[in-house]
């Protein structure tokens, strides 16, 4: 027996796996982070921890609005997803205050490992429940080792650990990009599916009621 599937747009009344819209949208953060890592080429130890601070912040609001959509909610995942808004959320916070290579790679490391940690376990309770746990999955990974990575670049300065960070950030930004397009691709399609099962419903109906009424009415013989 297969689990229900989910609405696309977190409404929970189609025949899609998950919401696209938060996952594409946090998509489209880390690949503005990777952007701004690949083409600033001597990043300063405010720029790079203002920078870092900044798309943690953005990606704890996109994975809040997740959270808030009914599609996510009948996981029975809330409390884990809200663990994970905070994680982001203090990494983004403190990454604003981590000034040089030390503070910076330990720091932002030590919050990585947590942060990937939280999205592995969310992504192995909800592996068979919806298609978001491969998702969830895959980003705890890409955290883990990216927190794990970060301390042995710390002798090669601010701009390597960026790097990593922005290295990081593309393997998110393709993964979450593709996914969240997959979703709406889906989501389209469901939307034609159920257009044309409505207009099918109300010919079937129209049609009844209307030989319902010619038996009714021996007059018209």
């Amino acid at each position: 027996m297969t689990a229900p599937k989910e609405s696309a747009d977190g409404s929970g009344s189609g025949s899609v796996t998950a919401p696209y819209k938060p996952i594409l949208l946090r998509g489209v953060i880390a690949a503005l982070f990777a952007l701004v890592t690949v083409f600033w080429q001597q990043p300063t130890d405010l720029g790079t921890s203002l920078t870092t601070g900044i798309y943690l912040l953005a990606s704890a609001g996109t994975i809040l609005q997740l959270n808030s959509m009914a599609a996510v909610r009948r996981l029975g995942l809330r409390s884990a997803l809200v663990f994970e808004v905070v994680v982001c959320a203090v990494a983004g916070l403190l990454s604003l205050f981590l000034r040089g290579p030390l503070a910076y790679g330990v720091g932002l490391g030590i919050c990585f490992i947590v942060l990937g940690a939280t999205g592995l376990t969310v992504g192995w309770r909800s592996r068979h429940g919806s298609a978001l746990g491969r998702d969830w999955l895959w980003t705890g990974t890409i955290f883990f080792v990216t927190g794990v990575l970060l301390p042995f670049f710390i002798p090669l300065g601010t701009k390597a650990l960026f790097g990593v960070v922005g290295g990081s950030a593309i393997f998110l930004a393709v993964l979450l990009l593709l996914a969240g397009l997959s979703y709406r691709h889906d989501a389209a399609n469901a939307a034609t599916t159920n257009a044309a099962a409505g207009t099918s419903a109300a010919n079937d109906t129209t049609g009844t009621a209307g030989a319902d009424a010619g038996r009714q009415d021996p007059g018209t013989r």
